[in-house]
């Protein structure tokens, strides 16, 4: 999947699965931010509800399935080049 100036919007989802006060992080195996610690997750697939995505990459990284609860979260990551900052606008 192109991440530089894709044909769409890519949406990302991230698992925060606590068990006994306990939270589970995962050692990133690729690209972006490889070898960097994070929570599970990862791309909805095309017309995917956000729940069954984030349970979906749950299980896919983590071998774990997981009640999906509240959404904890929202937030945007556009990072124009020097180039194009301009053309950026906050809402």
């Amino acid at each position: 999947m192109k991440r530089d100036y894709p044909e769409h919007p890519i949406i990302g989802v991230g698992a925060v699965i606590v068990r006994a006060d306990r939270a589970l992080l995962v050692r990133r195996a690729t690209e972006p931010l490889k070898d960097e610690w994070s929570v599970p997750g990862g791309v909805l697939e095309l017309g995917e509800k956000l729940r069954i995505g984030t349970a979906r990459e749950a299980l896919e990284e983590t071998g774990l399935t997981v009640e999906v609860g509240e959404v904890l979260d929202v937030f945007d990551s556009i990072f124009p080049t020097p180039t194009d900052a301009h053309s950026i606008t906050s809402c």
